[in-house]
């Protein structure tokens, strides 16, 4: 992997991920004939409803391939929980994640494509995508410092995450209020001192992933963001 800031030497790689922010992956992404590449693109892949229509369109029309940074299907406790959520006995899961306010980052500034719901709560959504809980009956409640998104399985559990801000950062997972998993971050040991951040062999193990499957298509991301982002951006 080299971290190139360059756009025309960014553009003569097979594989390109974008780390930077919604309005800019829009940019670039517009501005660029790009094709035979795949990208791996930042969350959400765009700040607004306007932009997320034009780029989802773009990208269809293209057939470019494509991957979102929706990873929490890469960290221990998924595991688990995609198990947990066939057990007919469970009555009910609880996310809850408080996260410090950073005024000096986009992602708490829901213009800029952050935020509660734009942000963070788009992880989640995405979890319960994957789990096929019922997303077309999510409940949303939304304010500037708290979000709640809440649905059930058919045949299985309820789930509801809280998400808030608060003065500290916290992410706690409960199954039938016994807690599954406990840290600062949902990825593990974040700011434990000599110990490398643990999104670097999460996002290693989401590349793999995806670069590493046949006949990968991006239908998956496609029905995720005009089903369900496009509701909510």
């Amino acid at each position: 992997i080299e971290f190139l800031s360059e756009e025309e030497r960014l553009l003569e790689s097979q594989v390109i991920v974008i780390a930077r922010r919604p309005q800019d992956q829009v940019t670039f992404l517009l501005n660029n004939k790009i094709s035979d590449k795949f990208l791996f693109l930042e969350k959400p892949i765009a700040p607004d409803y306007d932009l997320h229509h034009r780029l989802i369109s773009y990208l269809e029309k293209e057939n470019l391939q494509f991957s979102i940074g929706y990873i929490f299907e890469f960290v221990d406790w998924y595991s688990e929980i995609s198990l947990i959520v066939k057990n007919q006995s469970i009555k009910n899961i609880s996310i809850d994640w408080t996260l410090e306010k950073r005024s000096d980052d986009w992602k708490s500034h829901e213009n800029q494509g952050g935020g509660l719901l734009k942000y963070y709560g788009l992880h989640i959504l995405y979890l319960y995508f994957l789990l096929e809980f019922n997303i077309d009956q999510i409940e949303i409640k939304v304010s500037s410092e708290n979000l709640d998104l809440n649905t059930k399985k058919i045949f299985g559990p309820n789930i509801n995450s809280h998400v808030k801000y608060g003065q500290t950062s916290e992410f706690k997972v409960s199954i039938d209020s016994k807690v599954l998993f406990l840290d600062a971050s949902p990825f593990g040991e974040s700011g434990v001192p000599g110990v490398q951040d643990p999104r670097v062999s999460i996002l290693q193990k989401y590349i793999n992933s995806r670069l590493g499957t046949e006949n990968f298509n991006s239908s998956e991301y496609l029905s995720f963001e005009k089903n369900i982002v496009s509701k909510v951006i």
